[in-house]
């Protein structure tokens, strides 16, 4: 299938420390189909995500590199990191 069963997902965001923000509306803390972000008052929201195959086996550490590759394509628009995207491709048959 195309999604990843509520077990498994629920394992890997339990092992995360996830920051509130008051401007996430609806995020990973209160799960649903898509998140909601306020923008600031006066600003937008960038949005940018990076998919490629992992290069070291540590999902962790693979995580933390694609993440901040897509900050760092916010952070040359001269943009503020306020909320996150993540796609994670997750091997058959783990749930």
């Amino acid at each position: 299938g195309a999604k990843v069963g509520a077990t498994a997902l629920s394992r890997v965001l339990a092992r995360l420390d996830i920051p509130q923000r008051p401007e996430v509306v609806v995020g990973v803390l209160s799960p649903d189909d898509a998140a909601v972000v306020l923008p600031p008052p006066g600003q937008a929201l960038v949005h940018t995500v990076d998919f490629f195959r992992a290069f070291i086996e540590d999902p962790y550490t693979f995580g933390r590199v694609a993440a901040n590759h897509a900050l760092g394509d916010c952070h040359a628009m001269g943009a503020d990191a306020v909320s996150a995207l993540a796609i994670a491709a997750v091997p058959f048959g783990l749930e």
